[in-house]
């Protein structure tokens, strides 16, 4: 059952990605077309920042400890 889910998953990722693309494309003015693409990449910063973060957060607080982040949920 988790493999179907994962190849589901997957999938619908691949789509999502490929249409995103596509409707930038299609909203887009000619002109600033570059602008939109970069503001769109932009948000996957998170991405490539967020594990070197943790890494930090782990470093500092240790990795025994609840993180300071889970903590400030209660």
């Amino acid at each position: 059952m988790l493999a179907f889910i994962i190849v589901v998953f997957t999938i619908g990722e691949v789509l999502l990605f490929a249409m995103m693309d596509l409707f930038v494309d299609n909203i887009a003015k000619p002109e600033v077309k570059g602008s939109y693409f970069g503001a769109m990449g932009f948000s996957q910063l998170g991405s490539v920042i967020g594990p070197f973060v943790g890494g930090l957060c782990i470093d500092y607080f240790g990795a025994a400890h609840p993180s300071p982040f889970l903590r400030s949920c209660q």
